[in-house]
């Protein structure tokens, strides 16, 4: 099991490793605080002195994670988690790449980088399943591809490393043959116990041209990482739901001590009265315990002001051209 010194190394360093591989060289980086790049959610137009693609997680932006890196906390016994890896092409040409799964091993130095090329898993890479082995990214695009990790069922508890790895192969102007690799972290916690501890809240709204917007916090206060779907309902004066409206995006989860944030839309809204709005999170571990939160009521006031507004605007208008009028009367008389 990895040491939280050896964890540090690895987040500190980056990565970052140039070794000569007989007529190749092999290039290994992780972490966005080390290689923006793996942080890039939009590719940028590619610089000649600049870096070919990039990777990062699926899930960045949308619900916390540990400095772009996979973090999962999951039960022995066969639990499973669903996750995808994004390849982003900065380049004017279609890149391809093998993407697969790799064990942490101590490197040269100190610290541990995924395993060399080829190398059979053992460990956390063994546990990961990669949708597509082989990707093509075309120009100046991105390509998100699924992976799975699954905890055997007779793994006993502790913390474990490896990696998502992505590989090129190109050749250079003078023939050499170059093997790039980006890899991030998969840190994988397996619990002894599980306190599975969902909360959620408070409930936001604000009123725009299109509807109602909510968004509610979903936040993990147990153990253990779970997925979760979630819907608001309201209810009218007489307690009478009117709207029950999904939460999203979809297939998020949070890992704990994390958060992800989702929203909806009321459209069609009354013009006048009042409701009542809460959020209903159902939260789940794969082959494990459930549980349901809800959040604090969201009280809602509608009044047509714009029609209000309006009709006064249009009496006032009415109002001063009667006078006006009134004024020429008398002026002319």
């Amino acid at each position: 099991m990895p040491s939280r010194r050896r964890k540090q190394t690895l987040a500190q360093s980056g990565l970052r490793r140039r070794s000569l591989l007989g007529i190749g060289v092999c290039a290994v980086i992780a972490g966005a605080p080390a290689a923006p790049v793996l942080a890039a959610s939009t590719p940028p137009a590619a610089a000649s002195s600049g870096p070919t693609y990039g990777v990062r997680a699926a899930l960045s932006g949308k619900t916390t994670l540990n400095h772009n890196h996979f973090a999962y906390a999951l039960p022995a016994g066969g639990a499973s988690v669903g996750d995808a890896v994004v390849v982003s092409n900065f380049t004017a040409e279609p890149l391809s790449f093998a993407v697969h799964g790799a064990d942490m091993v101590a490197a040269t130095g100190g610290g541990v980088a995924p395993a060399a090329e080829g190398a059979q898993p053992h460990q956390v890479g063994a546990w990961m399943a990669v949708a597509q082995p082989s990707i093509t990214v075309p120009p100046g695009r991105e390509v998100s591809d699924p992976f799975t990790v699954t905890v055997p069922d007779a793994q006993p508890a502790g913390e474990f490393l490896g990696a998502v790895v992505v590989a090129e192969t190109s050749t250079d102007a003078g023939g050499v043959h170059l093997l790039t690799r980006a890899a991030l972290i998969v840190d994988v916690t397996v619990l002894p116990s599980v306190r599975l501890v969902a909360a959620a809240g408070p409930l936001q709204g604000a009123q725009q041209h299109d509807g109602e917007h909510f968004s509610v916090d979903v936040d993990n206060t147990g153990n253990v990482l779970f997925t979760f779907t979630g819907e608001v309902t309201v209810r009218d004066g007489s307690g009478n739901a009117v709207a029950t409206l999904p939460l999203g995006p979809g297939g998020l989860y949070v890992i704990p001590g994390g958060r992800a944030t989702v929203t909806a839309v009321w459209s069609g809204l009354p013009l006048w009265g009042r409701a009542v709005a809460t959020a209903t999170i159902h939260a789940r571990v794969t082959g494990g315990p459930s549980a349901t939160a809800v959040s604090a009521p969201l009280e809602l006031g509608f009044f047509p002001w714009a029609l209000v507004l309006g009709v006064l605007a249009g009496l006032v208008a009415m109002l001063v051209a009667l006078f006006l009028i009134r004024r020429r009367r008398q002026s002319a008389a």
